[in-house]
């Protein structure tokens, strides 16, 4: 029966594995976690090794830059794309208030937009500061508009560091879905 259950050779054996798998995925509130947890991160490493060995780093760089990323940032996706504003910025209350240790002013929380959580990170830790524990939340809002109103919600009203902003956010483009929030530490160069 165990190996059964593992393949889902039937239907009721695809449901247990089924159940299973939104049971595992479903924490903090209810809300659906998606990360890089679970994934099989050797093949990653040899994806790394590979490029290392062929030295095709500057023919391949968003490539070795994402295989980076899958294996150092934990990152825990929402896809808020059916959600109201009000419902996403619930949300970040919640993880400051999982988050914030006592003391800590919410300033040590950066919130940003991005089209790339990947290449942004990679911005953020040569230029701008340490991400702790190379956690960071994001959530993907139904329009890049939205995605703006929080992040100013969140520089206004909360308190959050934003970073120095332009008209679209700190790196807002028109595609722009993505706010994150992160906490940081060891600032490198900020203006």
């Amino acid at each position: 029966m165990n190996i059964t259950l593992y393949n889902g050779d039937d239907e009721s054996c695809r449901a247990i594995i089924s159940e299973f798998i939104q049971k595992k995925s479903f924490c903090l509130s209810g809300y659906k976690q998606m990360s890089q947890e679970g994934n099989d991160l050797t093949i990653i490493d040899e994806l790394i090794e590979i490029l290392d060995k062929n030295n095709a780093y500057n023919k391949y760089p968003i490539l070795k830059l994402h295989a980076f990323s899958a294996l150092h940032y934990k990152y825990y996706y929402l896809d808020a794309r059916y959600w109201s504003e009000e419902d996403i910025k619930e949300r970040i209350g919640f993880i400051l208030d999982l988050e914030h240790s006592l003391g800590k002013k919410t300033d040590a929380f950066y919130c940003g937009i991005t089209n790339d959580l990947d290449i942004r990170m990679q911005q953020h830790q040569e230029e701008d500061f340490t991400i702790v524990n190379n956690k960071v939340y994001a959530w993907i809002c139904p329009t890049a508009q939205i995605a703006v109103e929080i992040e100013n919600w969140a520089d206004k009203s909360v308190g959050f560091d934003i970073g120095k902003t332009h008209n679209k956010g700190n790196d807002g483009k028109d595609d722009s879905f993505i706010v994150y929030l992160l906490k940081q530490s060891n600032l490198v160069a900020k203006e």
